[in-house]
């Protein structure tokens, strides 16, 4: 075969190759955002969701204003949230999937499960601490709160802290991943948040929350059937092309 031919299948290659990097990047894009928000209780052992709207209906949470892609038309609708529960959905490791999130006003919507709850990202030693401090944060699996929860103390000093935490998931046909985060603020400092939560003490509490959760396509190194079937036979009939016009010697 010829150095022209040669070169040309080099080229080839590169091309395929800038193709092939093409059709992944769009299997990995982002199809959605939204926002929740309402009331929140967490326990030991359950996460709970009420929605704050008259009469207050469990298990139900308000979609905000402004999300994006599929869920563009959301704004202002309730989506049914499921508890999250440590007994089937443990902290800190991938777990069999569970129901999640469903879109009331969107059905034809795939609803989201969750399969991974992310331990907190602070230190648990800070959660032994017996006098409140400004900034001063924990992560804890002790005082009966889950490792999950993210603890704060924010300014001005003993007089509000923050809870945040991260959940994980796929959608109900498997084509999407999803991420959440989460957070919710006290009047308190959380060493009195902890104190409720601890046996001896209410074993709950109840504050509002919100969250951004992002939905994005799963990244599969697959090309799109359309792109496909243009890439192959594009590559054909240069092959065609080559073979034909320089023929081996």
């Amino acid at each position: 075969m010829s150095k022209v031919c040669t070169f040309c299948l080099r080229w080839l290659l590169v091309v395929v190759v800038i193709v092939g990097v093409f059709c992944t990047n769009l299997l990995a894009s982002t199809v959605g955002t939204f926002d929740i928000a309402d009331t929140v209780t967490i326990t030991r052992n359950n996460i709970k969701w009420t929605n704050d709207v008259s009469p207050s209906s469990a298990n139900k949470s308000l979609i905000g204003p402004g999300p994006t892609g599929i869920y563009s038309a959301l704004g202002g609708t309730t989506a049914t949230i499921d508890d999250v529960t440590r007994s089937k959905e443990p902290v800190g490791t991938s777990f069999t999937q569970q129901p999640f999130l469903f879109f009331d006003a969107a059905p034809s919507l795939s609803p989201l499960l969750i399969n991974s709850i992310f331990v907190g990202i602070y230190s648990p030693g800070g959660c032994d601490s017996s006098e409140p401090a400004e900034r001063e944060n924990c992560r804890s699996s002790r005082h009966g709160a889950a490792p999950l929860f993210n603890f704060l103390n924010d300014p001005p000093l003993e007089r509000r802290s923050s809870i945040t935490w991260s959940l994980e998931g796929v959608s109900a046909d498997g084509r999407d991943t999803w991420f959440g985060n989460f957070t919710s603020q006290f009047p308190d400092s959380f060493q009195q948040v902890l104190t409720s939560l601890a046996r001896g003490g209410s074993g709950e509490v109840t504050e509002s929350y919100s969250a951004t959760i992002t939905v994005s396509e799963n990244a599969t190194p697959v090309a799109e059937p359309g792109v496909a079937v243009s890439v192959g036979f594009g590559l054909i009939a240069v092959a065609v092309f080559l073979r034909r016009r320089y023929p081996k010697r």
